[in-house]
């Protein structure tokens, strides 16, 4: 366990004290993905707390219609094993563990980079 996932509340007991949906910020910074150029931009998105972070870079790796970042995304074939996810207090967050694993609440940011 690294350092900063040292002082998080374990999982369960989370849950326990922040029920319902969480909303996180996606920043997407200027990047190349696999060899495509991606806009800054910021995205809202809206999660299960026990979505895990695998499934939110899935979410983000598919398109959802109306969004450029998603149709990009779709068109010109960015798998989500090229994308990795980071917070401001943490490195690189692991696929397996929740968005609760984290402790994320209403308004975490997120930072899309690469792997």
């Amino acid at each position: 366990m690294k350092t900063e996932e040292a002082s998080l509340i374990p999982e369960e007991m989370w849950l326990l004290m922040n029920p319902g949906s969480i909303t996180i910020n996606v920043k997407v910074p200027d990047v190349t993905i696999d060899g495509i150029n991606l806009k800054s931009q910021n995205l809202q998105l809206q999660f299960d707390p026990k979505t895990t972070i695998g499934g939110v870079k899935d979410y983000i790796s598919k398109s959802l219609g109306g969004n450029d970042f998603y149709l990009d995304i779709l068109l010109k074939g960015i798998s989500s094993n090229s994308i990795a996810l980071r917070t401001v207090h943490t490195s690189f967050l692991k696929d397996e563990n929740t968005l609760a694993y984290y402790n994320f609440l209403n308004g975490t940011v997120v930072e899309v980079g690469k792997k």
